[in-house]
């Protein structure tokens, strides 16, 4: 559910900002989410387009949205949505209407029409039009058949001539700076995270199932009007936990074991990514603390290191370098060669609509950027992995950890947990 911090003004910022940079004869079009069935006539929970929330604010299928630069008449968009249908509306609830899209996105009504009246619009729309923008990717052609490829793949036979560019041109810059309305809506996000983590750990005891863990996230972030997680959930105990995507959650969790919980709340389609590892009985044992502190040192030396003008590669060749000292510390690798061994995954990413979020890794970080740092060390042989992870905003001057609240030095993890 949209969050109402998020006007019609936020939207219509977001467009003006994309048309312009736009090529001045483009046209933009952005298609919904396409649902997802799930069995028969039932379908996955429907979770909308990133971009197309970005840009519109509406959380319903079958709506598209077309965009360019500013024609004789100073029209520069167009929304189409489903006609409303009252045989329907029976069975699925009230259908968005003009008005109402109008209310959510801002784009006035007479610039909304019904969806079945796109095809023509389109075709006049992109007469003496060079270039066409298209919300797609190489994935959808291989794996899906989303409205986006079908369009796209239609376009490709039917006017050949077009220039068709991927949105991602101009979208993964845009929403890699955090607007202030986006960092509020991910500090949300995190805050009921930190709420689950705390009920995880009261609930964490030798016995346990990871799924009853589980089923504590998921209270919390459904109490708290996060209606879906982030991504699928990793509640790992023991072996479990040198499992990286390891996501089956139905392991019984033993005295004497590490718990690695790597969870976020989804709030408002933005998302947190926080990992925390605790011990099972609530205290660790000499070898998990000294993993443990070893792993925690490097992400809080990591943190320091994040401010704008540093780049994403920097942060992954610095972390690297010190998991190699500290494994050699712990005489898990006598050369820094076999870091790899222990340690797969670069440093983080970045965080926002999605939880692996778009933007280009390759310039300078800049303010609004929210980035994960999530260093770990996984060792199968004695079945334990560690994984901290946190959420960090860069500032004009540095960073700002907006999981600070989320327990994670030793003490304070031992005094939650068990």
């Amino acid at each position: 559910m949209r969050d109402p911090i998020l006007t019609p003004t936020f939207f219509e910022r977001n467009r003006e900002k994309f048309i312009a940079r736009m090529e001045e004869q483009s046209i933009a079009v952005f298609h919904a989410a396409t649902p997802v069935v799930n069995s028969v006539d039932q379908f996955h929970q429907f979770r909308q387009s990133s971009d197309f929330f970005y840009f519109t604010g509406l959380e319903k299928p079958g709506c598209i949205l077309m965009m360019h630069p500013e024609d004789a008449k100073g029209k520069t968009t167009t929304l189409f949505i489903p006609q409303p249908d009252p045989s329907k509306e029976v069975w699925e609830g009230t259908m968005l209407d003009k008005e109402t899209a109008e209310e959510i996105s801002g784009i006035d009504a007479k610039y909304i029409q019904w969806e079945k009246s796109f095809e023509d619009t389109f075709i006049h729309a992109q007469r003496d039009r060079e270039v066409l923008y298209a919300d797609y990717d190489d994935l959808g052609f291989k794996y899906g058949t989303s409205k986006n490829v079908a369009f796209v793949g239609k376009v490709r036979k039917s006017l050949p001539a077009l220039d068709i560019v991927k949105v991602g041109k101009i979208t993964h810059d845009l929403r890699r700076i955090k607007q202030p309305e986006e960092i509020q809506l991910i500090e949300q996000a995190i805050e009921i995270t930190g709420k689950a983590l705390e009920a995880i750990w009261k609930r964490l005891s030798p016995g346990v199932m990871e799924y009853e863990l589980e089923a504590e996230l998921a209270y919390h972030c459904i109490a708290n009007n996060a209606r879906r997680y982030a991504y699928e959930p990793i509640i790992a105990s023991g072996i479990n936990a040198a499992t990286l995507h390891y996501i089956d959650n139905s392991k019984q969790v033993n005295d004497g074991e590490l718990l690695l919980t790597d969870v976020g709340a989804e709030y408002s389609h933005y998302c947190a990514d926080i990992t925390r590892t605790v011990p099972v009985n609530g205290t660790f044992t000499d070898r998990q603390r000294e993993i443990y502190e070893a792993v925690l040192s490097v992400e809080k030396t990591i943190i320091e290191s994040v401010k704008p003008g540093v780049k994403m590669k920097e942060l992954n060749a610095e972390a690297k370098d010190m998991l190699g000292d500290r494994l050699m510390d712990l005489e898990l690798i006598g050369d820094k060669e076999e870091t790899g061994k222990y340690y797969m995954h670069s440093i983080g990413h970045f965080l926002g609509l999605d939880t692996h979020d778009v933007g280009s890794t390759k310039p300078p970080l800049e303010p609004g950027n929210i980035l994960t740092i999530e260093p770990g060390i996984y060792v199968q042989e004695e079945q334990l992995g560690v994984r901290i992870e946190d959420d960090v905003l860069v500032t004009e001057d540095g960073c700002r950890v907006l999981s600070e609240d989320i327990p994670k030095d030793v003490e304070a993890v031992e005094s939650q947990a068990g």
